[in-house]
């Protein structure tokens, strides 16, 4: 059956006109420019005799109209909302979007909320507002619902962004929760929160997250994991959700009359939205949703394209801003492949003599996949390799996971027993989906790199259409294998190791180093921060098993970047700091080390081992040093490579290094005149001459980041070590450093 594309025009000028109207053009010019494309498209395409190109024409110009005079009254209506407010400390009283989420340790700010604004003051004179803001400080515990007075300092933001202002420093003066019916979505989901609370882990995150996207205590390894291998919109509720409560309630009502049915259909539709929110997935399916229902009761047979066409319009009128949203796309993008695409991949696979059932299951995230990655790697520069595999695998857990977790929360308000066992069982099922995500995360090629920003996407979006064209004409599908071996053969020839020794990762101001221990392993002190992309240096430098972790202490330079290396590759052993401040730190890193599986041991001067072919020693800190500064209480490990080089990360010492040079000058011979040393804190200014004089190393790098608020590295501390005859390389002008240590002691500069 062939798509009815009619309305295709009209969404893409909706969607084009909201763009428009956000960045300021005239809406004059905007909609004359896109009625004109509007045109020329429809009358190239040709259309069925009662959707005649003039009335495609009029339909998209009144489309872009709307959409625009929409756009231009709710940027005025903010606009005016916060005129002359600047960076002024006011109070506001708005309503909760979203539930408060905790930001974790290495953030400025404790939690983050978005409210819609109803007042605002400002110098002690009320007014009244039309906002949307984020509230960024101590608002954790606020829910969606909430209706709450909030001060702090307000900070406007352009008019192309939906979120108008932030309000920094935020703090909450009076909470007051939703009452009567409306109060009833909420207890349901923090019922349902308690109800998951004895489960492991995975299943606090996960169960409440499958079943009404509520994903906040997702650990973060796990997040990452899903993210690497494209199940991550699992934890999103979208159009699978809403399908299978209308078809429940479909079930139950089938004997009804059509529009008793309809009726009945529109409550559950919006009982559900009510229940997991507005987020940009959930109101293009429930716009959908609407469309059909509507269809249903007229006596027509739903159609799922024109349906989400016109639901696109209409949430677009209603909130241009949708426009600029990631998860909107995403949702538009995933929903039309599934629509359109799917199907044809189901008939192509299958006259590869795969099963029918196997070509069905392979075809839905393989269509899904073709059509949202080159939106996402707009903004991550990586493609998920094996995501269609990953969304194949854990498909069998997905359904009932979702829908043991929705019985769980509706039974949740009148038995608690009875929803933790939904909860329980839900559980079992998505063990299954975080296991497929920890296992094929951690392979080889389950993520490739690919050039970010538009040319990356449009390059991308052009290879998924060059393979879909050979996937469905018969004639080129007999290139499909040796298209296969080139995309196999480019994957292996990226994962291929190179000759390295050490490998000082380019991670901005932060830290992360690297000393091979093996064939694909290595022993990595540090992962950086969060934004450091460590994980990108370990794919480059082939290293698929770390031998050994080092964390010399928990501060966000160091740690922030934990998550995303616990999810890409295999840890055998960690050390950790002694350090017990910043506490919320520290207990970050003990709960992400125990979803990975690892143990942490605690380094003290004196532990020593093997990684691997890498011997390696706690220099510092020792057991009694009265230090408890985190940076003085750095592990200095001393590693010896296969070969004999000789390896010395010093962390942030501070204070900490004259201990250091007495453990040191103890050792004597094995710990002095090395090849390699990562100077201290990035060569700051508190650099310990005395040590420097007894590392002596050949090569000294230092980890920093460009144009860093700090003046880091110094010239003190650059003069320092260049004075020993140390040659010094920095990531900030050289990138990131390899060097290769041969057999005899003698370096060679591997350079960026």
């Amino acid at each position: 059956m062939r798509n009815d594309l009619r309305l295709l025009p009209a969404a893409l000028t909706a969607w084009g006109a909201a763009a428009l109207a956000l960045t300021g053009w005239s809406p004059l010019v905007g909609a004359a420019g896109l009625a004109a494309a509007a045109a020329v498209a429809v009358r190239w395409r040709g259309t069925r005799s009662d959707a005649s190109p003039r009335h495609q024409v009029l339909l998209c110009a009144a489309v872009a109209v709307a959409v625009l005079i929409s756009a231009r009254a709710q940027l005025a209506a903010s606009a005016a909302s916060l005129d002359g407010t600047g960076e002024a400390d006011v109070v506001v009283t708005a309503t909760a979007v979203d539930d408060a989420r905790e930001l974790g340790p290495f953030s400025t700010s404790a939690a983050r909320v978005t409210v819609r604004l109803a007042t605002l003051e400002v110098d002690g004179a009320p007014r009244r507002a039309r906002a949307r803001v984020t509230a960024l400080g101590d608002v954790l515990g606020v829910h969606r619902g909430d209706v709450v007075r909030l001060e702090g300092t307000l900070v406007t933001l352009p008019d192309s962004e939906e979120v108008r202002a932030l309000l920094v420093e935020a703090r909450v003066r009076a909470t007051a929760a939703p009452s009567g019916l409306r109060a009833l979505f909420p207890t349901m989901r923090a019922r349902f929160r308690e109800a998951t609370e004895a489960l492991s882990p995975q299943g606090r995150g996960l169960v409440p997250g499958v079943a009404i996207g509520d994903d906040s205590a997702l650990p973060e390894t796990l997040r990452e994991a899903m993210r690497r291998t494209s199940l991550g919109h699992l934890t999103a509720v979208s159009g699978a959700h809403v399908a299978l409560v209308l078809a429940g309630v479909g079930v139950l009502g089938a004997r009804a009359p059509t529009r008793l049915r309809a009726a009945l259909l529109l409550l559950a539709l919006a009982g559900l939205v009510g229940l997991v929110g507005s987020a940009a997935s959930v109101v293009r399916a429930a716009a959908m949703g609407v469309t059909g229902i509507v269809a249903l009761a007229r006596g027509r047979p739903p159609r799922a394209l024109p349906a989400l066409a016109s639901g696109v319009v209409f949430l677009l009128v209603a909130d241009p801003w949708l426009s600029r949203s990631i998860g909107f796309a995403l949702s538009v993008a995933a929903t039309t492949a599934l629509v359109t695409l799917a199907p044809c991949l189901a008939n192509a696979f299958a006259r590869l003599h795969l099963r029918r059932w196997l070509a069905t299951t392979l075809a839905v995230p393989c269509a899904a996949h073709l059509a949202c990655a080159p939106i996402i790697v707009l903004f991550t520069p990586t493609v998920s390799v094996l995501g269609v595999v990953a969304n194949a695998i854990a498909a069998p857990a997905v359904v009932p996971a979702t829908l043991l977790g929705l019985a769980g929360v509706l039974a949740a308000p009148a038995s608690q027993p009875l929803a933790a066992a939904l909860a329980h069982g839900a559980e079992a099922c998505t063990w299954w989906i975080a296991q497929t995500a920890t296992t094929i995360a951690r392979l080889p090629l389950s993520a490739a790199p690919w050039p970010g920003g538009l040319g990356g996407a449009l390059g991308l979006a052009a290879v998924h259409g060059a393979l879909v064209v050979v996937l469905l004409h018969a004639r080129l599908r007999v290139l499909l294998p040796a298209l296969l071996v080139v995309v196999v053969a480019a994957l292996l020839l990226g994962a291929r190791e190179s000759a390295w020794t050490v490998v000082q990762c380019d991670v901005g101001q932060g830290s992360a180093l690297l000393v091979r221990s093996g064939p694909h392993a290595a022993v990595m002190v540090d992962v950086g921060p969060s934004d450091g992309r460590s994980q990108e240096c370990l794919r480059r430098s082939a290293v698929t098993r770390i031998d050994l972790l080092v964390l010399t202490h928990p501060h966000a330079d160091h740690v922030g970047n934990l998550a995303a290396v616990l999810a890409s590759t295999r840890v055998e052993r960690v050390l950790v700091s002694p350090a017990a401040e910043p506490r919320e730190a520290v207990s970050h890193v003990g709960a992400e080390l125990a979803v990975a599986g690892a143990e942490p041991e605690v380094a003290t001067a004196g532990l020593r081992g093997r990684a691997g072919s890498v011997d390696w020693e706690v220099l510092w800190p020792s057991r009694t040093t009265p230090l408890d500064d985190a940076n003085d209480l750095s592990v200095a490990v001393l590693l010896r490579a296969a070969g004999g080089g000789r390896v010395l990360a010093l962390g942030d010492l501070g204070a900490g290094q004259r201990g250091l040079a007495d453990a040191v000058t103890a050792c004597g011979a094995p710990c002095t005149e090395l090849d390699v040393v990562a100077m201290a804190h990035h060569g700051s200014r508190d650099q310990d001459a005395t040590l420097a004089r007894l590392l002596d190393p050949a090569i000294t790098l230092v980890s920093v980041g460009a144009q860093n608020p700090y003046g880091h590295p110094t010239s003190e501390a650059l003069s320092l070590y260049a004075d020993l005859g140390s040659r010094i390389w920095r990531t900030d002008r050289d990138g990131a450093v390899r060097i290769l240590l041969d057999g005899t002691g003698a370096v060679r500069d591997g350079g960026p």
